[in-house]
């Protein structure tokens, strides 16, 4: 998960946050390789790093997405 703020968005100095998990490390690993550069690691006092993730099963309901109508707008009159 990365995070940068309305600053950084903006292209004014500000600070990002990237969350990785074990998991991701080869992926960050593959990162810093590609930027040549070695992105700093702090841990979070207070942070749980061993809390269970959770798992979604294949049975679990997924949500149901709303079908768009192709011929008209949302105002109901085609353009």
């Amino acid at each position: 998960v990365h995070r940068i703020g309305r600053t950084g968005r903006a292209q004014r100095e500000g600070d990002a946050a990237t969350i990785v998990a074990p998991d991701e490390q080869a992926k960050l690993d593959a990162i810093e390789k590609f930027i040549d550069m070695q992105i700093p690691q702090l841990k979070l006092e207070g942070f749980n790093y061993f809390h269970e993730p959770i798992i979604r099963t294949s049975t679990a309901e997924k949500p149901r997405r709303r079908k768009r109508n192709s011929g008209s707008s949302r105002f109901g009159r085609r353009r």
